[in-house]
Order: structure tokens, then sequence, then C-alpha cells
């Protein structure tokens, strides 16, 4: 996934104010919940919180990330560690942000028990052993690939490709 730069030379203090008021926050150390615009569920079938600037999108957990650490999080994924609760997509509060590569988010998830997921079918990892042993040692095409398991072709080359599903690499 590729994530617009942060356009730091427009983050003023009202835009900062902006920001601070679509947020609900309990305590320091709870979540901060984003409580105004969200994507649609595509982002892993969690819908990711989003924050315009200059009539642009960006994801909030990178401002969040980016206006209390100072560091634009540029090509790396802004992470959750939640805890005790589970991680929540909504929360904005950069005690509970991390930066991390998409493998790393991807392990993290994994390790918190989060089974990934494309589109509405979630593959199991016998699925995924099955498909990339037809891909590589039977040689099937990707088309027919994403028949068989109604994929479309970027969740299922990525499977192939182990960007996703990388606990199962032998």
């Amino acid at each position: 996934m590729e994530y617009l730069s942060l356009p730091v030379h427009l983050i003023t203090d009202q835009v900062i104010r902006r920001f601070q008021q679509k947020y609900w926050r309990k305590s320091i150390d709870k979540c901060w919940i984003w409580q105004s615009s969200h994507t649609g569920a595509n982002k892993g079938n969690r819908r990711a919180p989003i924050f315009k600037i200059d009539g642009i999108n960006y994801v909030a957990t990178r401002i969040a990330y980016y206006l209390h650490y100072g560091i634009d999080p540029e090509s790396k994924c802004v992470c959750h560690d939640c805890f005790p609760n589970k991680d929540n997509s909504s929360c904005v509060n950069p005690e509970h942000l991390w930066l991390g590569t998409m493998s790393e988010n991807i392990l993290d998830a994994f390790y918190k028990g989060v089974q990934p997921s494309f589109g509405n079918r979630k593959m199991s990892d016998d699925d995924v052993r099955e498909a990339r042993n037809l891909f590589y040692n039977q040689g099937w095409s990707i088309k027919d690939l994403m028949d068989r398991y109604n994929l479309k072709y970027g969740a299922m080359n990525k499977l192939i490709n182990y960007q996703t599903f990388i606990h199962l690499i032998d």
C-alpha cells in the first residue's frame, strides 16, 4: 500500500485545532476515538479514520503520529498497540501508535489473532497453502486461482507472492 506524504507545510495551528476536535479523549492512556469521517471497509475490512487537509483525505492515525512525534511516517505503516484492549483502528492516541513495515503490521495483527481477509471472503491457512501449491507446483495461473477462490487480482497476487499470509512461509 502506498501512502501520501503528509503535507507538513500545511499543518498549521488552525489545522491542529480542527484535528483535535475530531476525536473523543477519555483519558491520556485510553484510546482516543476518531469521531469524524472514515474510509469504506477496504483496509483489511476495517474502516480507517480520515482527515482532510487542503481538500485531500489523509489517514488520521498518520497525522496523529506526526503531531506527537514530529515524524512523517512516509512509507511506513502506522500500527496500533491499544493494550490491554483489542487494537482499535479508530484510535488516534499517539501513545498507542508505532511505525512498522507492512510485514511487521501483518505479523503484529496475526500474533494478536486477526486473520487477514480479502473482500468478503476469508482465506483459511489451508486455502492459502493449496492456492500456492496450485500456482507454484501445478502451473495454475493467477486468473484460474482468482476464479476458484473468488478473489480479485491484487489480493491473489499478494497471496501468491507472500505479501500476505506471511506466517505461512515454508
